[in-house]
């Protein structure tokens, strides 16, 4: 029997085209890495790369997909309305950075982030989308339920 002793084995969430990851019966939802409200006039839909990841983006509040949405909607929020770069776009360069900032956000591991960020890089360019350019769409807010405040 061999044994890994580095868990180099270990597999991470599945990642894949949301229009075969969004059928997929294991458990989670299929998280466009691209996300699509940004990226449908480039990418169609069923062709964004995804990744599979835990809950509900808009009310499970702390699972890996409420918490990567969060982060990005910080990010989508400087170019909305009110944000400090209203009516800017970001690069696919800096999508690509925020995308990696909610995938750490959402608890994956660093090599599972690395992964996903490569995944994602390489479907955009597929599709014309290069890191110089700019992002095609600034997405409407998503309105998810607050999270939960704390007290000490």
């Amino acid at each position: 029997m061999w044994c890994d002793p580095f868990g180099l084995e270990k597999k991470g969430p599945a990642m894949g085209p949301h229009g075969q990851l969004k059928n997929d019966p294991s458990p989670g939802q299929s998280h466009h890495l691209n996300q699509d409200a940004a990226f449908r006039d480039v990418i169609p839909r069923d062709q964004g790369a995804a990744i599979k990841v835990e809950g509900n983006a808009f009310t499970e509040r702390g699972s890996q997909h409420y918490e990567a949405h969060r982060s990005m909607e910080k990010f989508w929020d400087q170019y909305r309305k009110g944000g400090e770069l209203y009516r800017e776009a970001p690069t696919n360069t800096q999508y690509t950075q925020a995308l990696k900032r909610s995938l750490e956000s959402a608890g994956l591991q660093p090599n599972q982030v690395n992964q996903a960020v490569r995944y994602s890089i390489q479907n955009r360019v597929q599709h014309g989308a290069l890191g110089c350019m700019e992002v095609p769409r600034i997405p409407g807010r998503i309105n998810q339920v607050k999270p939960l405040k704390y007290r000490v």
